[in-house]
């Protein structure tokens, strides 16, 4: 904690050392530098440095971030996740509108297919009715 307990730093297995705010649990920094596992994290009691102490037998110091540097982190991530969406929503788009045209080719060859078969209905009862009409006329020669 820090000395004013506003904040966390926590060391991790994935060679970084985060800082969070206590109060809403947000993590706020994540700082990288060492070569293998944080093992230990400390906060200097002014709450200006936190060291860290790797399994790669390091120590590192840090300047703690004062809000100024932890807003500027918050809204740059918050950056990166607009431009994410923002490109995840375009493929959407375009996805949607690829979509769309199959929709309305597969609808044009319905509406293809079902004005076909409604001019094939009268041709065959046409045909049917002179095939019947050959079979009477065949019934009446013999």
């Amino acid at each position: 904690f820090s000395p004013d307990s506003q904040y966390i730093a926590s060391g991790s297995g994935d060679r970084t050392l985060r800082l969070w705010r206590v109060s809403d649990g947000a993590a706020l920094q994540t700082l990288r530098g060492h070569e293998k596992s944080v093992r230990a994290v400390a906060f200097s009691p002014d709450g200006r440095t936190i060291a860290s102490g790797s399994g790669d037998q390091t120590v590192r110091l840090w300047r703690s971030p004062d809000a100024e540097e932890v807003l500027r982190a918050q809204l740059e991530r918050a950056e990166s996740d607009r431009r994410r969406l923002e490109s995840d929503l375009k493929e959407e788009q375009t996805e949607n509108a690829r979509l769309r045209a199959q929709v309305e080719e597969l609808q044009a060859k319905l509406e293809t297919a079902k004005s076909e078969s409604t001019r094939t209905e009268p041709a065959l009862r046409a045909d049917a009715a002179q095939a019947q009409e050959q079979v009477a006329e065949l019934r009446s020669d013999e």
